[in-house]
């Protein structure tokens, strides 16, 4: 809903928009639209993408941009503007199973 507060639970960007950035949803548009107009996608850092904790973006920017449905444009309180689309996090143990499941924005 246009209005609604929200937080992150992944960091996004480090020492900007990190695990608990709170924001305003200002509109809903399709990933394309949303860059055509210069909101940028919510996605983690390029030096991070291959760290151990970092979330499966499913084939990247070039697939986030195919995908037509509408997800949140959210103002954050430092004015940075992102459109939050899906991304999944996993938590696993030292044995590698998974343990728990986070979704930053559900697809």
């Amino acid at each position: 809903k246009v209005g609604a507060q929200v937080m992150l639970v992944k960091n996004i960007i480090q020492g900007v928009l990190v695990n608990g950035s709170v924001g305003r949803v200002i509109g809903f548009y399709k990933p394309l639209e949303a860059m055509k107009m210069g909101i940028k996608l919510a996605l983690p850092d390029p030096a991070e993408r291959n760290g151990p904790d970092v979330p499966d973006i499913g084939g990247g920017a070039i697939q986030i941009l195919r995908l037509n449905s509408v997800f949140p444009a959210v103002q954050f309180q430092n004015n940075t503007i992102q459109l939050c689309v899906p991304l999944t996090f996993e938590v696993n143990s030292a044995e590698g199973t998974v343990e728990a499941i986070r979704n930053q924005v559900s697809s």
